[in-house]
């Protein structure tokens, strides 16, 4: 993944396709007034480079919504899908495109987001998404 970036943003992740493993459990949180925002801790790979990534979902979201679907959720009687129902989603895997949109607090930066959230795919499909252990740590 190169960093083409400008100097202020130089975590975004490159646009670009991606597969994204969950690494914990998803913390939901209490914004201003009665919002609830969901924290998903992740990894991503370019097929290339493993990197961790966080992402902030908001229930009334669609993707969210493709979120929940892609991880196995099912829709209830009106189409809603509920994180409170899944299993543990901690090592499921899907595959999302990383879009760069402008900052809503502030316009003249911007952020690294996921969209166009597909099926999810099966861990053992694809590339490992286990960071690899640093060369000086091989024993000899």
């Amino acid at each position: 993944m190169s960093n083409n970036l400008p100097a202020w943003e130089p975590n975004l992740l490159p646009v670009g396709n991606y597969r994204f493993k969950i690494t914990e459990e998803p913390e939901k949180r209490r914004g201003s007034g009665d919002g609830i925002y969901i924290i998903f801790r992740l990894k991503a790979s370019d097929g290339l480079n493993v990197r961790k990534y966080n992402d902030v979902f908001v229930p009334w979201e669609e993707r969210y919504r493709d979120l929940l679907l892609a991880l196995g959720g099912e829709p209830d009687e009106k189409g809603v899908v509920h994180l409170a129902e899944m299993v543990d989603v901690v090592g499921k895997t899907f595959e999302a495109e990383i879009v760069h949109v402008k900052d809503q607090k502030d316009p003249t930066k911007t952020r690294d987001k996921i969209a166009n959230i597909k099926v999810s795919v099966n861990e053992e499909e694809g590339i490992s998404m286990d960071e690899t252990e640093p060369e000086d740590d091989i024993p000899f």
